[in-house]
């Protein structure tokens, strides 16, 4: 977790805390972030298939929601809370 950039600890944390699938806006607001940076972090996080990424409708413009993925366990193992953020 010492190499993970910040933001990506951050996202990691609040889907992990919050496991039904998360809108962008939810993220923007846990993670303090502008929306272009997150979905920038978010769209790293998922092409490392550490998240998965549905549309919340049919439309084309429907919202994507996010979730940490099956095998994010192994990649984002579960670390003490009380570690300080040394970034």
């Amino acid at each position: 977790m010492d190499c993970l950039p910040a933001l990506r600890r951050q996202i990691l944390e609040h889907l992990r805390a919050n496991p039904d699938a998360q809108r962008i806006g939810n993220i923007m607001q846990a993670a303090d972030a502008p929306r272009t940076t997150v979905e920038r972090s978010l769209e790293d996080l998922t092409l490392l298939h550490v998240l998965d990424r549905d549309k919340a409708g049919a439309a084309d413009n429907a919202s994507w929601l996010y979730r940490l993925a099956d095998r994010a366990s192994a990649v984002f193992p579960e670390y003490p809370r009380n570690v300080r953020n040394t970034l």
